[in-house]
């Protein structure tokens, strides 16, 4: 009861000072600067950006707008022991819809510097074809299958291209890497 009577009351003095035209006008004044300012309020623009080659994860990443390569390299798990971090200017801003690519140090047979293995997300359809059994058909596949799915996350992968098959793929599956 005792709970009632101190809502009712609450309830009439506020009635009695909104209903006065100084504190409308004031309440509504303040109800309109609340509500401009929310609208000119924006999210923090974002860009996203592809992260490939000698990277721990390569993949798309989403940062916020005037972040630098550096910022995208480290999202990506940062370099490989076989990266190559002065062919990458990482103090550049980045753009939406960017491709950073980190080669591999003084490389042009495409492995990796660790262990020697061919890395599979970076290397150049010539490469490819210095493979095993890899023509220019399977060299062009597995081009197309990493860019359609963002790089390959493991070896094994290799299997799902059409013309890979376990003869194909055991030939090939001691040379080749992803990271």
């Amino acid at each position: 009861m005792k709970l009632k009577i101190t809502v009712l009351i609450m309830i009439m003095i506020i009635s009695l000072f909104g209903c006065s035209s100084g504190k409308k006008e004031s309440f509504k004044a303040e109800a309109e600067i609340s509500v401009s300012s929310s609208s000119v309020r924006e999210e923090p623009e974002r860009v996203c950006v592809y992260v490939c080659g000698e990277v721990a994860c390569p993949g798309v990443y989403e940062l916020a707008a005037g972040s630098r390569v550096k910022d995208a390299i480290s999202m990506a798990g940062g370099l490989s022991l076989g990266a190559d971090p002065a062919a990458v200017n990482q103090a550049q801003k980045l753009k939406d819809q960017e491709k950073i690519v980190v080669p591999a140090k003084n490389n042009p047979s495409g492995t990796s510097a660790s262990g020697g293995l061919m890395n599979i997300n970076t290397a150049t359809r010539d490469q490819l074809l210095t493979l095993p059994g890899i023509g220019e058909a399977k060299a062009a596949a597995i081009i197309s299958y990493r860019e359609a799915h963002g790089g390959f996350q493991s070896v094994e992968e290799l299997q799902k291209i059409e013309g890979i098959k376990s003869g194909v793929f055991n030939k090939i599956k001691d040379s080749v890497s992803v990271y």
